[in-house]
């Protein structure tokens, strides 16, 4: 099916990086959850990890990079100079991500917003289960990345330590 469609991974003409299905950028859509799911079971098949390998590892060779994504310290870019893992606890991610993907949901009634938050507290358990015991590529720290807990820092926060880690480093053009 991977070989079937063409894929592309190009900077957008506001700088952030995009992806092409097929020249279209799927945009929002992918993260609805159920591609956030679908995405999380294909992950899980060794032929789909090893048809997108090279492209990630080629994109934008000719600029730095900052990748995220579950195995990106471990499996697409092990000699990375500085990675980070960066964890939340379950209820902080269902909240991030509950006004992801219903930014209104404080107008919810109450039955509405627990029904919500329970299956989606669901979701994220199951997803990090599948991930962390997959034989692929499993989701797990590399040995030497920089674990960040975000429960309770503010972006500004998590992006002064982070920059200061690279600063520390040597890494940080100035």
């Amino acid at each position: 099916l991977i070989n079937a469609h063409t894929l592309e991974l190009r900077l957008g003409e506001d700088g952030s990086s995009c992806i092409l299905v097929d020249g279209s950028d799927p945009g929002p859509v992918l993260h609805k959850p159920e591609i956030s799911e679908a995405a999380s079971l294909a992950a899980s098949l060794g032929e789909v990890r090893a048809a997108l390998i090279t492209a990630q590892r080629e994109a934008f060779s000719e600029h730095g990079l900052v990748a995220e994504g579950r195995d990106q310290g471990t499996v697409i870019f092990p000699d990375a100079e500085l990675k980070f893992f960066i964890k939340a606890d379950v209820e902080v991610r269902v909240m991030r991500r509950m006004a992801q993907l219903y930014p209104n949901h404080a107008d919810f009634d109450a039955e509405r917003l627990n029904s919500l938050k329970k299956e989606m507290e669901i979701e994220v358990v199951e997803r990090d289960r599948r991930d962390q015991e997959r034989s692929v590529a499993p989701t797990l720290p590399a040995s030497d990345a920089i674990i960040i807990d975000n429960s309770r820092q503010t972006l500004t926060q998590l992006l002064q330590n982070m920059y200061d880690s690279a600063a520390s480093r040597g890494l940080v053009k100035r």
